[in-house]
Parts: C-alpha cells; sequence; structure tokens
C-alpha cells in the first residue's frame, strides 16, 4: 500500500513522509513564513538555507519570523528558580551547539549565512516567555493576500527545527490547507509575536562570540560548563587541589581552611610562617593541619632529601603537650605515652589529624 496515497497530510517522518520535504517545498514557495518552535539554530538551519526564495518574492520583512518558547526541559525549574532567564537558556544552548564539533567549512557557511540573514531582517527571531510553549507551528503563506482562496499552508504537530525534528525523530505533524483554518493560526502567531521578546541582537551577538566565523573579532570561546561546576573547578584551583583532603574530616571551618592554604603558600615561598590569628580561632588545628600536609609529603620540596623521612619538631609548654598530642594522634593510654617518651616508634590512631601514622615524640 502506497503512504503517499493514504492520509498525505500526516507527516511523521516516516519514509517519504519526512518533514523537511514539506519545509523546503514551502519555503521556495512562501512570501512570507512564520514560525512557533521550541528550538532554532544552525542544525535547522543548515539545511534549508539554500531553500529561501529570492528576496523580490518577499511581501514584507522579515521574510522568515520565529518565535521560540519553553518547553521546560533546558533547563530544570530548579535552575529557573535560580536565576537563570529565558535569554540565557537560550544563549547556552546555543553555544554549546556550536561547540559540539569543530567548524569546518560547510558548518562556517551556514553560520555566516544565518548571520547575514538575522543581520539583514531577512530572519527576526523573538522568545516567548510568558509561559510553556509547547506548541509547533510551521506557517507559509503563499497568498497572503487572498481573499476566497486559501492564503498558504500551515503545518501543526510536534516537529521543532532541528535537524533530528525535521528529518530522523518519530514525529506526528498535520497539514492544514482551509482558509479558515490558516487565517486563524496566522492570527494566533501574531498575538504570540506581540507578546514574545527581542532575542535578534542577542542571537548575533551569540554568533560573533561564538568565534567561529573566520572575521570574528573574538577568540573562540572554550567549554561551556554549568555555574556549580565552574565554582567547583574555581575553588579547587584555589586550594590547589587539596580541597577534600583537608575538609573530608569535617574539622577546619572555611576561614581556617582558607588560613591553611594560605599558610602552605607562604612557607612555600618564604620557608616559614607565623600564624597570628586572635585567641580562640583555632590556631593550634590550622597548625595541625599544615603539620599533616608536610608529613603526609603532599609539598615533598619542604624536604631537601628524598631518602630524608619528613619529621617536624614541636617545642610546647609543658601545659599543652597533652592537649597537641590529643590533637595529632588522639587519646592515647599511659603505657602508650611511656612507650612514645622513650622514642619509640607507635602506630596509633587519630580521630583529628595524622590518622594512622608512626609517630615519635
Amino acid at each position: 500500500m502506497n503512504n503517499n496515497i493514504i492520509a498525505p497530510n500526516i507527516i511523521d517522518n516516516s519514509p517519504d513522509r519526512e518533514f523537511i520535504k514539506v519545509v523546503k517545498d514551502q519555503l521556495k514557495r512562501s512570501k512570507e513564513a512564520k514560525f512557533a518552535i521550541g528550538y532554532f539554530f544552525l542544525s535547522g538551519f543548515s539545511l534549508v538555507n539554500d531553500d529561501f526564495p529570492e528576496p523580490d518574492r518577499y511581501t514584507s520583512e522579515p521574510f522568515l519570523q520565529i518565535v521560540m518558547g519553553d518547553e521546560t526541559t533546558y533547563p530544570t525549574k530548579e535552575e529557573l528558580v535560580a536565576g537563570y532567564n529565558l535569554k540565557d537558556i537560550f544563549k547556552q544552548r546555543m553555544i554549546e551547539e556550536l561547540q559540539k564539533t569543530e567548524p569546518n567549512e560547510e558548518k562556517i557557511i551556514h553560520l555566516s549565512t544565518l548571520r547575514e540573514f538575522i543581520a539583514n531582517n531577512i530572519i527576526d527571531v523573538r522568545l516567548f516567555d510568558k509561559s510553556r510553549l509547547h506548541a509547533k507551528l510551521y506557517l507559509f503563506l503563499t497568498s497572503p493576500d487572498e481573499e476566497f482562496s486559501s492564503p498558504g499552508l500551515a503545518a501543526v504537530g510536534s516537529s521543532n527545527f532541528t535537524s533530528s525534528g525535521l528529518t530522523t525523530n518519530r514525529e506526528l505533524n498535520v497539514l492544514l490547507t482551509s482558509r479558515e483554518e490558516v487565517r486563524y493560526l496566522e492570527k494566533w502567531f501574531d498575538n504570540l509575536w506581540e507578546d514574545a521578546i527581542e532575542f535578534r541582537e542577542d542571537l548575533l551577538k551569540v554568533i560573533d562570540l561564538s568565534g567561529v566565523l573566520p572575521d570574528s573579532p573574538y577568540p573562540k570561546i572554550g567549554q561551556m560548563v554549568e555555574p556549580e561546576i565552574l565554582f567547583k573547578y574555581l575553588v579547587y584551583n584555589w586550594f590547589e587541589g587539596r580541597v577534600l583532603n583537608l575538609l573530608k574530616k569535617d574539622i577546619l571551618m572555611e576561614f581556617q581552611l582558607v588560613g591553611v592554604v594560605n599558610a602552605v603558600n607562604i612557607l612555600n615561598f618564604y620557608n616559614g610562617v607565623i600564624l597570628a590569628d586572635s585567641v580562640g580561632l583555632g590556631k593550634s588545628f590550622m597548625a595541625s593541619a599544615v603539620i599533616e600536609e608536610f608529613i603526609y609529603g603532599k609539598h615533598p620540596t619542604w624536604t631537601a632529601n628524598d631518602e630524608k623521612e619528613p619529621s617536624v619538631l614541636l617545642i610546647l609548654p609543658p601545659s599543652v603537650i597533652s592537649q597537641w598530642e590529643e590533637l595529632l594522634i588522639g587519646e592515647i593510654g599511659e603505657d602508650i605515652r611511656i612507650r612514645l617518651s622513650s622514642g619509640e616508634k607507635v602506630n596509633v590512631t587519630s580521630g583529628y589529624f595524622l590518622t594512622n601514622r608512626l609517630k615519635k615524640v
């Protein structure tokens, strides 16, 4: 049975019913086009950029009006509450699309054409941010001034203006040609357009800032990362990779952690440091963390001889010796204390620092 005969107005991307064929054919015939979709950028445009009619066929500018809307699939609702706006969401998604692969000659040509069409007002893009926009409408006006017959064709369904939405996804779209339906959908789109916000200049800026085009004044930007991942990277880089080692014991407070990192950096540069925080701010804990950094060999440059085992000399008033013993090696019995005092190396377990190490006092 021939699918082209049965229900020809149903387009589902099955063989001989690819939606891209409808879009390419209708664009060539149209004098105006109006799309309400979830997303539009290079992957969809690159399939149809050769099918735009010559400018003398346009009855108005822009030739193609596009309204994109939030489908609540990108990003999450929590991210929206956290401060994202719809412009930021789409700009991030477009940048990621440009960065998926290295730009080849074909991609550069398509992107350059898209930029030219937007800059010359052949294509105009707006965002609908008032509520969720789930509808997909492709309106092709071949005779927009026609009074009695159909002014064109409308496709209503599920396809987004992306490569997969136009070709491979399992979609379901219906073609409508009656005068009443096309006129109703044109009015529906025009109302949506009036309620949408400008995005044209933002889209031009995304293309320019991507650095993909050869004549772009900007270098190609790096990988787009989520704010949370960027924050983690910055903290990790600031603390030189020692965040987990110090934080895993849940001992140091944030300001103490910063103090330890600063002390270690100063030690590396000047071969000495003074912890001079006020009374009660945990200098003993901070000093213990610095000792741990050294004893565990995280900074081998502190030891002149690689064969020499790192060791630390503590010069303490008698009144605080027991405090430091407990801080560094935990609570110990009298028999262990006697053995340590005699110079013997003893394997002890600490709840604070220097866990499971041979200690010598």
